[in-house]
């Protein structure tokens, strides 16, 4: 049973192609590498109750647990694979490389990387999908904290002294008017007793003497600068405009 019977396949032929000294013992990888790989074939579609439900009276049926009459090491139900076998397969692959390379050591062309981008267009995650997005990094941030750190660090490092995708590339007046609208949908509003508590606090600043003096500092030398001046005008200008 599986949800993308190809990638299984190769799974499997890979752990076949391994050499002695490194193969774990599965009985369909060495099957393959006795009789060569199999002609894959589907039997049945459905859903994965459905499916896991005939998978389990199948091996039971045929008794394809026994060696000497097929490959199946679980029960069924779930994947074909317990837990220590799928932990098995896991070991065995790492590190090692593709006997399928695909893309390795290769770049998609900017055609290539275009058409990917809008067959992604136009299909919104789910609720759901982005709950457990959330859930799968809160977890992997629990189980080690340390290296999901080292793994942000990493990718923000890689970003350092490297100029922004969207540099030069101005915005349009949607794509603005978007920004604007989420940024003042999605900050907190304050209530009447924050509301009320910001304004005691800067009653009471504002009586003391040292803070009134900086205050009066802070303003004088910026209006005493001409360009912060004019940055202003420009600024103001630009809201009465809108």
């Amino acid at each position: 049973m599986s949800s993308n019977a190809h990638a299984r396949l190769l799974l499997h032929i890979r752990a076949s192609r391994l050499r002695e000294g490194n193969r774990q013992y599965l009985r369909v990888s060495a099957a393959i590498r006795k009789h060569g790989v199999p002609v894959l074939q589907i039997f049945c579609i459905g859903t994965e109750e459905y499916i896991g439900a005939l998978e389990i009276a199948a091996i039971k049926h045929f008794k394809t647990r026994n060696p000497r009459h097929g490959y199946n090491v679980a029960l069924g139900g779930e994947g074909g694979m317990t837990p220590a076998i799928a932990q098995k397969i896991s070991t065995t692959m790492k590190g090692r490389p593709s006997q399928t390379p695909g893309m390795t050591g290769k770049k998609h062309s900017a055609e290539t990387l275009a058409q990917m981008s809008n067959s992604q267009k136009g299909h919104p995650v789910s609720d759901k999908a982005r709950a457990n997005m959330s859930a799968a990094h809160q977890r992997n941030q629990l189980a080690d904290p340390e290296a999901y750190a080292a793994r942000i660090d990493h990718m923000t490092t890689g970003r350092k002294g490297k100029p922004a995708h969207n540099k030069g590339k101005p915005m349009s007046k949607a794509q603005r008017k978007k920004l604007s609208e989420g940024w003042h949908n999605s900050r907190p509003r304050h209530t009447p007793q924050s509301n009320a508590n910001r304004s005691a606090g800067a009653k009471e600043r504002w009586q003391d003497p040292n803070y009134q003096e900086n205050v009066r500092t802070t303003v004088k030398t910026a209006l005493a600068n001409p360009e912060w001046r004019k940055a202003q005008s420009e600024r103001l200008k630009t809201i009465w405009a809108a």
